[in-house]
């Protein structure tokens, strides 16, 4: 009886509102237009946090909805005090004080006025220089060449200091004997092919390098910008500006980089879309290469470096002395701390985290007392490589692996995937500091 008590109280209001709309007095009415308004943009708050989360694979408040509430709220508000309804009054009176003092808390607190002032243009930037671009934001600066649309510098800021995370660390060529880069993209094969060669089950050759052509690639820079809480820059590739392969599908790779707001804290998302320009499907993999350095300063030791992987279900692969795989593999339970040896990060510990739902692995140097987080719940495999001896591992979130050493046709390649003519496929991995 509650129920249809309360029922029955609804449909009377709506109806009583409805008919208000046809009232000859045009305050009414416009007072009862003014609340559907108001309505509308309290309840466009959630569709707005909502279309954010989507976009980012994890749930996110952005600025939008703090403003919207307080908008919304405000008008419902006058609204209810229109109405002489003393419970909207309450509700909305404390509500507009918690949505005010979130965008005080994100904009205003412990800022001076200068800082207030120049928020946008000094906090959150993108710089074009003559061999990088580069990505500014409260705790994180990125630089980004246009070969390979390679990350080249990831630097933490920390306490005042600036501290390089990546290996070879803003060097545009780097001429170390174990590993001449950074962060390449893997595409569209990860690892290699035997005899850098292959063949579709219907006889179509591919001929690549390993990883693929991506990471040799100059992009083109498809556009940058910045607003309050976020900064970003987009790369692309197509069929046209690739050399020395064979690679028989028209298609386009497009890198973007995002620096965000996440908490207290600033997020790098890197996004990849494969686009199928091509009237047939294609094949291919995916795949990011960061290595990071290990130790981050030169107070500790890599042996001192702990690599901590989420709790589950691994799979782990055999690789040969060439790294291919050789077909067998082991069944792990594995979490926290994981030891590496030099010589198997060498040969690629390589993992199938299929099951693994929070993929986030990270890199603990305890004498710098920082946390670089790697998160890839869009990847299913997972590569952990260094040079022996090097001071630097490289986190690999993957969608494919090398071929095995006895060669399979590269459409049955494990890990390949398949895309249809004109669709999409967009994946992103996640950086940030602890």
């Amino acid at each position: 009886m509650v129920y249809v008590s309360i029922l029955s109280h609804l449909i009377k209001n709506t109806v009583r509102a409805v008919g208000q709309l046809f009232s000859d007095d045009p305050l009414v009415v416009g007072w009862i237009l003014f609340g559907f308004l108001a309505q509308c943009m309290f309840g466009g708050r959630m569709v707005i946090q909502w279309i954010t989360s989507e976009k980012k694979k994890r749930s996110v408040v952005p600025p939008a909805f703090w403003f919207l509430s307080l908008i919304g709220g405000l008008m419902l508000l006058s609204y209810a005090i229109w109405r002489e309804d003393i419970v909207i009054i309450i509700g909305q009176a404390f509500g507009t004080f918690v949505y005010a003092r979130n965008i005080w808390l994100i904009y205003f607190s412990g800022k001076t006025k200068q800082q207030q002032k120049n928020n946008i243009e000094a906090v959150y930037s993108f710089q074009q220089l003559s061999d990088r671009d580069e990505l500014i934001a409260p705790h994180l600066r990125i630089s980004i060449a246009r070969v390979g649309a390679e990350l080249i510098s990831i630097r933490a800021l920390k306490a005042g200091a600036t501290i390089p995370l990546l290996w070879n660390d803003g060097e545009p060529t780097p001429t170390h004997n174990g590993w001449k880069r950074h962060a390449p993209f893997l595409f569209p094969i990860v690892g290699g092919l035997v005899n850098k060669k292959s063949v579709m089950t219907d006889g179509t050759r591919i001929e690549l390098n390993n990883h693929g052509f991506a990471r040799d690639t100059e992009f083109q820079l498809y556009g940058a910008g910045a607003t309050d809480v976020s900064v970003w820059a987009e790369y692309g590739i197509n069929e046209r500006m690739i050399n020395d392969c064979v690679y028989p599908w028209k298609h386009e790779f497009i890198v973007r980089y995002e620096l965000s707001r996440y908490g207290a804290n600033t997020l790098l998302t890197v996004t990849m879309t494969v686009r199928n320009t091509d009237n047939t499907d294609m094949y291919y993999q995916l795949g990011w290469h960061p290595g990071l350095k290990s130790p981050v300063t030169e107070k500790g030791t890599k042996s001192n470096v702990q690599l901590l992987l989420p709790h589950g279900q691994y799979t782990q692969y055999e690789m040969d002395n060439n790294s291919f795989m050789t077909g067998s593999s082991i069944e792990k339970t594995l979490g926290g701390v994981f030891p590496v040896t030099e010589e198997e990060l060498g040969m690629t510990y390589t993992f199938d985290m299929t099951h693994i739902k929070n993929r986030t692995v990270k890199l603990y140097d305890p004498a710098a007392k920082i946390t670089s987080v790697i998160e890839f719940n869009d990847m299913p495999h997972l590569g952990i490589w260094s040079t022996p001896n090097a001071p630097f591992i490289c986190i690999e979130p993957w969608q494919g692996c090398d071929d095995h050493s006895a060669q399979e046709p590269f459409d049955k390649k494990f890990g390949i995937m398949k895309l249809a003519p004109g669709a999409c496929d967009e994946r992103s991995v996640h950086f940030y500091v602890e």
